[in-house]
């Protein structure tokens, strides 16, 4: 577990570009942007404190006039791209706001409802998003909100849409 982790992290930190930053093909991302920074967070603060600066001020620098983010810098805000990078940036006001409009509060139980009612049966979006915020401590009782957490078999992830209507899972 130890090594595959390690070989994993040393992967990812080899994926930024020149600049430290996590780039999609597409565009520049708000959502893996708030990933990376939070996955170094979680990985060792310390160490990768200058890569999460830079990441927390690309954030800063690329909200919506709303403070608000997309999944890319031209996407209209939405609740994933926010949520990430409220976790990622805890100082974004206008964004936190935004959400606990959304959620009502920043409890585990709060944003799940929240999220479950946004994305509703499909848990694909729902659970990463809630297990994230676990490990990364933005809940206040981590252990409540792992017991808590809805139950998503990940290996299924990668199964073809149709498999799931077929079988009438979720």
């Amino acid at each position: 577990d130890a090594m595959i982790n390690k070989n994993l992290k040393d992967y990812l930190l080899n994926m930024r570009d020149e600049d430290g930053f996590f780039r999609s093909g597409l565009s520049d991302s708000p959502i893996s942007t708030a990933i990376a920074c939070v996955a170094l967070k979680i990985a060792d603060q310390e160490k990768y404190a200058s890569q999460i600066k830079r990441a927390e001020a690309w954030l800063e620098a690329n909200c919506d006039a709303d403070g608000l983010y997309g999944d890319s810098i031209e996407s209209p805000p939405n609740l994933t791209a926010t949520y990430l990078a409220v976790m990622a940036l805890p100082s974004a006001k206008r964004a936190k706001a935004y959400l606990k409009s959304q959620f009502g509060s920043f409890s585990f139980e709060d944003v799940k409802r929240g999220l479950l009612t946004e994305y509703g049966k499909d848990l694909t979006f729902s659970v990463p998003l809630l297990a994230l915020a676990t490990a990364s401590g933005f809940f206040e009782d981590t252990a409540a909100a792992w017991r808590g957490m809805p139950r998503f078999p990940f290996e299924a992830a990668g199964l073809p849409g149709g498999v799931f209507s077929k079988r009438k899972l979720p």
